[in-house]
């Protein structure tokens, strides 16, 4: 660390920030990438709060899979947590 020039530890600490973020990016990029190119038809990427919006039903599906690890739907359309 430089002790005389303390902006020269936050050019550091960014400079650290901004290299993850950018392989985290790749990362991203890759992944979705791999799953254009893939041959799974029935596979998309969808937008999550996409489809909460058109489908609200699933947010309490997906809150209770949430807290509870495991949820599934009944012959009446009800979420129902198995235990």
């Amino acid at each position: 660390m430089n002790d005389d020039d303390p902006s020269a530890d936050q050019d550091v600490v960014l400079r650290v920030r901004i290299a993850k973020l950018r392989q985290e990016h790749q990362d991203l990029d890759a992944a979705v990438h791999a799953l254009e190119q893939g041959q799974h038809p029935d596979i998309s990427i969808v937008c999550l709060g996409c489809l909460i919006d058109d489908h609200p039903e699933l947010g309490r599906g997906l809150d209770l899979a949430r807290e509870y690890g495991v949820v599934d739907l009944d012959d009446d359309g009800e979420w129902v947590v198995d235990g």
